[in-house]
């Protein structure tokens, strides 16, 4: 947000490599286009084992796990509009509310800032996993 303030470009370092360059308008067509997707655990799913992050897996396979905010009773997702059908979604995730396996559930769409700021976490997990980073495949 700051760099976009005072510069007319802003850029993307990985690893000494710039990644991404351009204006806040570029940056926001090529990175503005994610969602989150926040879900709430019940203890009765958990005891029963149920697995989130397997079903949100079969649900929605581009869909991203953030190393953020995550803990055994919530969980956040991030995934690209183009890989997101909201239909299928808010289907499944109904489904699942209404089973009891979830308590609750958020989405909404990313500001640029928060996809960079996620974008640097997974850098940190990944550079930590030895994982290339591409956020265009999140």
């Amino acid at each position: 947000h700051e760099a976009a303030m005072i510069a007319d470009k802003i850029g993307i370092l990985f690893n000494g490599q710039l990644i991404s360059f351009g204006n806040r308008q570029e940056m926001e067509i090529e990175y503005g286009g994610f969602y989150q997707i926040r879900m709430e655990i019940p203890q009765s799913s958990i005891d029963n084992g149920f697995d989130v992050d397997i079903t949100m897996k079969q649900i929605l396979p581009e869909i991203s796990k953030l190393p953020i905010f995550n803990s055994e009773k919530s969980v956040l997702y991030m995934m690209q509009k183009k890989h997101l059908d909201f239909l299928i979604l808010f289907s499944k995730v109904e489904e699942l509310k209404n089973a009891n396996l979830i308590s609750q559930y958020w989405i909404k769409k990313c500001s640029v800032n928060e996809v960079f700021f996620y974008f640097d976490l997974l850098q940190i997990k990944r550079e930590g996993e030895n994982i290339p980073v591409n956020i265009t495949q999140m």
